[in-house]
């Protein structure tokens, strides 16, 4: 039996873009983000995940994958397995983006919704030896996360090192699954 890496650009968007099995993003996205019942996300609609510019001369851009909540908050999903110097600025510079575009001419600016970005890396970018970091705007004083339009979610497969019978969780089988699928010969219990 052959798996497919889902870490490769077409495996990963077939898995994660595929509006007739939104089942399988939504299972990601809520143990990722480790929603506790009632704020878990029940339904998503896949969006375009061009970057158009505004401007002729703007810079265009694609993420891997783009959705929405039932509630109206916008996830991207990166996939990132080459090391990229500039990568945490590009995922903050797509979360930007994705804020600005939310409002119309006179709209008001409390009816902005967060937009989460989450980053599975193949590659260390963070110093931390945890293979799941989130990040969000926080008072440098305090510590108090005040700011919530934006947070950032990043999965380090090189740092995880649980063996199959170590995973005590579904987000611990996430991990597993996108780290190993390819070397796998038969279907994980």
């Amino acid at each position: 039996m052959i798996f497919l890496d889902p870490k490769t650009d077409i495996v990963f968007k077939k898995l994660f873009s595929n509006a007739q099995h939104t089942d399988i993003l939504i299972n990601f996205l809520n143990n990722t983000l480790d929603r506790p019942q009632g704020q878990q996300i029940v339904s998503v609609v896949i969006n375009d995940p061009y970057n158009h510019p505004e401007l002729v001369s703007g810079k265009s851009s694609i993420v891997d994958v783009r959705c929405t909540d039932q509630s109206g908050q916008q996830y991207i999903i990166e996939m990132q397995v080459v090391n990229q110097r500039d990568f945490a600025q590009r995922c903050q510079y797509y979360v930007a983006l994705a804020l600005s575009r939310q409002l119309q001419k006179a709209e008001e600016f409390i009816t902005l919704m967060p937009v989460i970005f989450i980053g599975i890396l193949n590659y260390n970018i963070f110093k931390s030896d945890k293979y799941l970091s989130h990040h969000g705007i926080v008072n440098l004083k305090t510590g108090e996360r005040t700011l919530n339009a934006q947070e950032y979610h990043f999965v380090e497969l090189k740092k995880f090192d649980k063996q199959l019978e170590q995973l005590s969780n579904d987000f611990d089988k996430w991990v597993y699954f996108f780290k190993h699928a390819e070397s796998l010969q038969t279907i994980p219990v």
